[in-house]
């Protein structure tokens, strides 16, 4: 069954024999071998028929001249006897040998899928690469065809390659399918292709050609670019099925030989601290870094991770550690004692010499990795993904205290939920620049998924968001592990508690992931971390956030979409008084940050401030 599926790779090239080289190469280490693959060639007046005659990668191929590149795509398809088909032109290449294998059982998974694509990693003429997820096809860009794979049968019946375009007849292709037939497109959370800039589609020199397409796509689509995405089919995300093995995994690290010893606990919230650690298991992984744990005696509990889930790699803490260990280095930081203790105890790296090479680093959010050891590839957050779930294991002793406080729920097995956070989280907004959404913005999402179940689980920290949905929605049943005494979480009153109630706010944390994750569908938030946590352990599908269209895991703190654009403003503060200008003095530096100009001036030990009022517009805020 796995064999049958049959693939067309065609590549078309003129006059660029190392490029096409460089692509048939890629072909050829593909491991799933139930492949066709077809060049048509210009004619080419350089050595390309040489090496298109002798290269064993090539099953049929022709060389004459054409008429436009799309000309020569439909020579192509016309010999194809594939059942999906794929255009890796000459230059570009697969992005690693297992992407056949990959996209195979993917569309075995999903027999009714006719069009899959996935992620492409852009090589730019530097040499330097960017990862391109194509999470919303044709809205406002198209998907490169080097990560596209067609079923043949819909050139068959939809029609081939208008040659009218030079550059974009492949956008004109896709919106016949998407737009047009409502052909469902799948995405699948892998990187297909390494596309190299400088074709005709990105190169500056062929900026009229491009206008010129662009202006025969307007006329025949009439303002292609402003489609809203209701009127495009749902995208279909598919994971990839490619897992990590515990006993994989730990081989890997332990063969390592660089030591990252990493503080995990120090000084935020359970899942701030999960999410940021997976982060760091990938940067490891990509540096041949082995992965230690730091994390006895911490925020989670005395036994650190292993209070609350099964061990998967060694854990090295003492004293010594939980004090000088940390995200950031502080005022009492002695980095000459720290310095002798790792060169004494073997340790290359703790936390704080790499936290800040992931933590909302753009260079790490838009790398696109490539775990050949573990077989996975993708950008931060497919990595993640596959990290997630393969650590996330809970013992057993902590599964019988969660399923007791479950058990007390008596939820039925059909239900949604959502995640409505308040208390301390309003300071990570603000900082942001971000709004918290109130409960009107989740009630509009419930009606605008139109699912059928009537219960909701709520995962809220302020019983007050449970009582206004009791309200709301009449006709829901709602169920939450919320106290009717809780008004919001607040990190520095958990983590003065005693280790017992810091224990039992853990396990209902926790009680609250497990009754999510079971949910047929999760409406979360993205400036909460167990919402992005779910995310990672749950099927895509089955998420949606009030907050954007999807969670944007390489733009994740960019101006939010849907709330910006479509939400009129209800209430206006008209003045607040803000720091407008920051300078700070230091013996090796002048740091100036503007935030806006309006004059009041303050001095503060060696901080000059410039304060205003300024005009403040305002979401209107509700409980």
């Amino acid at each position: 069954m796995f064999e049958n599926i049959k693939f067309s790779i065609i590549t078309i090239c003129y006059n660029a024999k190392e490029e096409l080289n460089r692509t048939l190469n890629s072909i050829i280490t593909q491991t799933y071998k139930n492949y066709e693959c077809i060049v048509i060639d210009g004619a080419s007046e350089d050595d390309s028929i040489e090496l298109i005659k002798q290269h064993p990668a090539i099953t049929k191929y022709i060389s004459e001249p054409d008429n436009g590149v799309y000309d020569a795509m439909n020579k192509g398809i016309q010999l194809c006897s594939g059942d999906f088909l794929i255009f890796m032109n000459a230059g570009d290449t697969f992005f690693n040998s297992f992407v056949l294998k990959e996209v195979t059982i993917a569309l075995i998974n999903n027999p009714q899928c006719q069009f899959l694509y996935g992620d492409a990693n852009i090589i730019h003429e530097n040499n330097t690469s960017t990862f391109r997820e194509y999470c919303e096809p044709l809205s406002k860009s198209n998907i490169c065809h080097q990560s596209i794979f067609y079923k043949k049968e819909l050139f068959d019946k939809y029609g081939k390659y208008n040659t009218s375009f030079k550059i974009v007849g492949d956008y004109d292709f896709n919106l016949r399918l998407i737009y047009k037939n409502k052909i469902t497109p799948y995405h699948i959370n892998i990187p297909i292709c390494n596309f190299y800039e400088g074709g005709l589609s990105s190169n500056p020199k062929y900026s009229q050609k491009q206008a010129k397409d662009a202006k025969l796509l307007n006329k025949i689509w009439k303002n292609y670019n402003s489609i809203p995405l209701s009127q495009f089919p749902k995208i279909q995300h598919i994971d990839s099925l490619t897992k990590i093995s515990l006993s994989s995994y730990q081989e890997i690290n332990q063969s390592f030989q660089k030591r990252l010893i990493y503080r995990l606990g120090d000084n935020a919230g359970l899942f701030s601290e999960i999410n940021n650690m997976i982060f760091a298991m990938i940067w490891s992984l990509d540096k041949n870094i082995k992965f230690e744990l730091n994390s006895l005696e911490s925020n989670i509990g005395n036994q650190g991770w292993n209070n609350l889930f099964l061990p998967f790699t060694n854990e090295t803490s003492n004293n010594f550690l939980n004090q000088h260990n940390h995200r950031y280095q502080n005022e009492t930081t002695n980095n000459e004692i720290i310095s002798e203790y790792k060169q004494k105890n073997k340790i290359n790296f703790l936390t704080q010499d790499i936290f800040e090479h992931f933590f909302e680093n753009q260079k790490f959010i838009n790398k696109t990795f490539d775990i050949k050891q573990l077989e996975i590839s993708g950008n931060s957050f497919a990595i993640a993904k596959k990290i997630a779930q393969m650590i996330y294991k809970l013992t057993p002793k902590t599964s019988e205290s969660i399923n007791k406080i479950i058990s007390n729920l008596n939820i039925p097995k059909n239900y949604i939920s959502m995640q409505i956070r308040a208390g301390d989280i309003k300071k990570e907004c603000s900082w942001r620049r971000q709004s918290l959404l109130t409960v009107s913005h989740y009630i509009k999402k419930i009606k605008d998924l139109n699912l059928e179940t009537k219960n909701i689980f709520i995962f809220t920290d302020d019983y007050r968001h449970v009582k206004k949905l009791k309200r709301k929605l009449k006709n829901y049943n709602i169920y939450t592990l919320c106290s009717p005494k809780e008004k919001g979480f607040n990190y520095e009153h958990f983590i003065v508690q005693s280790n017992a109630n810091r224990q039992n706010d853990i396990l209902k944390i926790l009680a609250n992931i497990e009754i999510c994750k079971n949910s047929s569908h999760f409406i979360g938030t993205r400036v909460s971390n167990p919402s992005w946590f779910l995310r990672l352990i749950m099927p895509e599908n089955n998420i949606s956030f009030v907050d954007c269209n999807r969670l944007l895991w390489q733009t994740q703190y960019n101006k939010l979409e849907e709330y910006s654009s479509t939400n009129k403003i209800e209430k206006i503060t008209l003045f607040k008084i803000i720091p407008l200008l920051k300078i700070i003095h230091n013996p090796n530096k002048l740091r100036i940050k503007i935030f806006n100009i309006l004059p009041i001036y303050k001095i503060k030990r060696n901080k000059h401030y410039l304060f205003g009022f300024i005009p403040f517009l305002e979401k209107k805020g509700e409980f």
